[in-house]
């Protein structure tokens, strides 16, 4: 099976648990707001860690991200090629655990998608460290300042190209509209 969503579908731990024994067959996982807590994630994660072949894409959005489940969806992302994380109510602590995931990688992520979280510019301090294992990162809405964008811009511009493309949207303290780091 190439696509599997079950966005808005009340499956819960249960269905998660379920879930994770089918992954193996998934190449797309969309879980969008499922009511799913941090040991459906636990579950769903342990799936994936278990597969010999990437999965193309994991979408979360919408169900709550603590550091445990953000420790257990770093364990398996070097088997997810686009991760969707947003609107989780990821904060700085579980944001560590994810960017240590995105640093252990040995290839690079297509997508890592943070938008609509509010882990501020320490959370995107662990981030930094990960570029280099990025394709792209969306990190819209997350409470950066203007202190920590022009750090990250800095981590940026010291990668070797490719660098990754990163949107962020307005940032605290700039004027004039959304701001994006290209890839060259």
């Amino acid at each position: 099976m190439d696509n599997f969503n079950i966005s808005h579908t009340a499956i819960g731990d249960l269905g998660a648990r379920g879930l994770s024994q089918c992954v193996k067959n998934i190449r797309s996982l969309s879980v969008e707001k499922c009511e799913i807590t941090d040991v459906g994630i636990e579950y769903i994660s342990q799936g994936i860690h278990e597969l010999t072949t990437s999965m193309e894409e994991v979408k979360f959005a919408k169900n709550p991200i603590n550091v445990r489940s953000a420790i257990a969806i770093a364990s398996c992302l070097h088997n997810i090629d686009n991760l969707h994380v947003r609107s989780c109510r990821i904060n700085d602590l579980a944001a560590e655990q994810l960017a240590k995931g995105v640093e252990r990688r040995t290839t690079k992520m297509k997508m890592l998608n943070l938008t609509y979280n509010e882990f501020g510019d320490t959370g995107a301090e662990f981030f930094r460290a990960g570029l280099r294992n990025l394709v792209a990162m969306r990190v819209w809405k997350c409470g950066i300042t203007r202190v920590e964008f022009r750090r990250l811009l800095a981590a940026h511009r010291r990668l070797e190209p490719p660098r990754p493309k990163i949107w962020f949207g307005e940032v605290e303290g700039y004027e004039g509209g959304d701001m994006v780091l290209e890839p060259e």
